[in-house]
């Protein structure tokens, strides 16, 4: 760049020099206040749906029992427990269906009548599964008196 004058070249450096010095200035010159003890709850139920609405059920489950350990008289207590529930019976139905493709590969491979009887032995067990799952759920909601 050609500049008309020396002392431009100088100018412009001086900006360039407070814009980097400005834009890296620590922005949190105050203290950080902690959190409180319900604040820090929630973050790590949050953790827990966040894992849980990106399919990482293994760290949902953790994270729902570290908030249920924390704070088990939390006023969102339920809703940890729900998020517990549902990411270990997510989490156990995702390894299922996956052992389930595994061995339906290897039953494709096998006799085709005896590959019938082994897939309609895995859909009964699949549904006695099932069932058990509506069976406790109902179990759990309904009233106690």
């Amino acid at each position: 760049m050609n500049f008309p004058h020396p002392s431009s070249r100088k100018l412009l450096l001086a900006a360039l020099a407070a814009g980097l010095v400005l834009t890296s200035w620590p922005t949190g010159l105050h203290a950080q206040v902690p959190l409180s003890p319900d604040e820090g709850a929630a973050v790590v139920l949050n953790a827990g749906r966040r894992a849980y609405n990106e399919k990482q059920f293994p760290v949902a489950a953790e994270r729902f029992r570290e908030f249920l350990k924390v704070a088990p008289n939390h006023k969102d207590a339920p809703a940890g427990r729900y998020g517990l529930g549902l990411a270990l019976l997510d989490w156990l139905l995702a390894r299922l269906l996956d052992k389930q493709a595994v061995l339906g590969r290897e039953l494709l491979a096998a006799d085709a009548l005896e590959a019938r009887w082994y897939a309609v032995l895995l859909f009964l067990l699949f549904l006695l599964l099932l069932v058990v799952v509506v069976v406790i759920a109902a179990a759990v909601s309904s009233p106690r008196y």
